[in-house]
């Protein structure tokens, strides 16, 4: 055991390393040379876009159409549906331990958002460049590769494959949950800081007109105000008598409107999974793959149309170094300010503010120009909330106290930043708690389903106690941004920096333990035959 156990040790070291080289790579690449950096701050969006569109969709179609068989596709039930799992005790692990009286957070957008990030780690740009190191071992791909098969790729190859399939799998579920609650939530934090910015306009005309007719008949604006609140006191009347009649056809109507919207978002989640460019190149690859003659033809050499599986192949394969330098490069902080609020500004007034698109999926909203992500359930909130802001521009003296109060919330937005709390909560649940919670469930439903001759898919325990471990997403912070919380997107990137460097040496460790427990001993016995 002890000689398995050092080639894991140094298989999972090694490929995490890889990932830090080329990560520094990327990181360094937008702050030097001084003044003229190789990658500008403001082309790393449209870099992105660019790795998502052009080599993302060819490594995700080579993996299915060129590796997937029968047996390949009889393991791959398992990671969806794990993926579901882990999203879920994320999002419950980092709720729980919140509530703990040393970790409460009070600013609750903040709490939604890092909440978030902790239940949508970056599933695809990490694992697709640590698997293909793993299997350059020996006693990684001698596991997961049928030796005795006929192929026309080597062992490291169709290790890398099989791997790259599952992970493409899992992110399928991962973008269905991010549709389903994720999204949803920032997108509702967004609603209430519009909601709550456009009465905090209205309170505020009203405080004007009160200052302008006090200047010429302060006593006639009083008698109004008295007036108003008789008025006012008769429709409370009115309708508290309304509500008690029609509360409970009120009632009624409020849960058959709960009841629709549940199952609306539902669909709305599956339909974005399903019809996203990324899930479109997934489904390609799996008829690809089942039909074996043009399977052959792509991608066995010297077949009909090699050419164009082998231009596919080779965009797939510069994939995983560009999307993990560029998420190096996003979290280097923005030049024009803590928050990157000028830099935002900026790119709104440029394109004319957030354009109303009839996109339903996702992904090719992602694409357009600023990262924007634009929810047709609600424009009318950002068209209204636009109108305020064009409307009633005369200079006063009240709208001059309100300038002052403004830039006095902006400058305690730039003090604000994360505390030492919210940096050990966010990294301790992220990086050590979920991942240890996903490891204990699958080693008991391992060794429970083993008692009964069945067992868990070992490539399959490899991916997901992975996924699990690794630091989150870059999009929650592009949603942030989208959705005008560049408050708490630029809190969110702090505390991204310190978990990306953590997760250099957690993600060895859960490395080592999934290949531990994915792989044979010197005996050939598996974790659990062994106990």
């Amino acid at each position: 055991m002890t000689g398995a156990t050092g080639a894991v040790l140094i298989a999972a070291a090694s490929s995490v390393a890889k990932v830090f080289l080329i990560a520094i790579v990327g990181f360094l690449a937008v702050k030097h040379p001084r003044g003229n950096p190789l990658i500008p701050k403001e082309s790393v969006g449209m870099l992105s876009r660019f790795a998502f569109t052009v080599l993302n969709l060819p490594l995700v179609y080579s993996s299915m159409g060129s590796t997937l068989t029968i047996d390949v596709l009889g393991s791959l039930w398992f990671v969806p549906l794990a993926g579901v799992a882990v999203i879920a005790i994320s999002f419950a692990a980092a709720t729980i331990t919140e509530r703990l009286p040393f970790f409460r957070i009070e600013h609750r957008v903040d709490l939604d958002a890092l909440r978030v990030a902790c239940s949508f780690p970056n599933v695809v740009a990490i694992p697709i460049l640590v698997f293909p190191s793993l299997c350059e071992y020996e006693v990684v791909w001698s596991t997961f590769v049928d030796k005795a098969a006929d192929m026309n790729r080597s062992p490291i190859e169709e290790c890398t494959n099989s791997l790259n399939a599952m992970v493409f799998s899992y992110f399928f579920a991962w973008l269905f949950m991010f549709f389903l609650m994720g999204n949803q939530m920032l997108v509702n934090a967004g609603r209430r800081k519009n909601l709550e910015e456009s009465m905090s306009r209205s309170n505020g005309v009203d405080v004007e007109v009160e200052s302008t007719e006090g200047e010429g008949g302060g006593t006639h604006t009083r008698t109004g105000c008295q007036s108003l609140d008789g008025t006012q006191q008769q429709d409370d009347r009115d309708d508290l008598i309304d509500d008690t009649l029609e509360g409970r056809q009120s009632s009624l109507d409020d849960a058959a409107e709960s009841t629709k919207s549940v199952i609306g978002s539902f669909l709305l989640a599956v339909k974005r999974a399903v019809l996203n460019p990324g899930s479109i190149a997934m489904w390609a690859g799996l008829i690809t793959a089942l039909i074996a003659p043009l399977q052959a033809a792509l991608f066995a050499p010297g077949g009909a149309l090699r050419f164009a599986g082998s231009a596919i192949e080779s965009l797939a394969a510069a994939l995983p170094s560009v999307a993990t330098m560029i998420t190096a490069a996003s979290l280097v902080p923005d030049g024009s300010g803590p928050d990157g609020e000028g830099d935002t500004a900026e790119r709104s007034s440029g394109n004319g503010g957030r354009r109303k698109c009839a996109s339903w999926i996702w992904p090719l909203k992602f694409l357009r120009e600023g990262n924007t992500i634009v929810d047709p359930n609600y424009m009318g909130v950002a068209a209204r909330t636009a109108e305020l802001q064009q409307k009633d521009r005369r200079p006063s003296l009240a709208r001059i106290r309100r300038a002052s109060a403004r830039f006095g919330r902006q400058s305690l937005r730039v003090v604000r930043s994360p505390t030492v709390r919210m940096h050990i909560w966010f990294n301790v649940t992220r990086l050590l708690i979920t991942p240890l919670i996903i490891t204990a469930i699958l080693v008991g439903l391992d060794c429970s389903t083993n008692l009964f001759g069945a067992t868990i898919p070992h490539m399959a325990k490899l991916v997901v106690i992975l996924n699990s471990s690794i630091p989150s997403a870059m999009l929650v912070i592009l949603s942030l941004k989208s959705e005008g919380l560049s408050e708490s997107a630029a809190v969110l990137a702090r505390v991204y920096v310190p978990s990306y460097v953590l997760s250099i040496f957690t993600i060895s460790g859960w490395t080592s333990v999934g290949l531990l427990l994915s792989i044979p001993n010197e005996e050939g016995q598996y974790f659990c035959e062994a106990r």
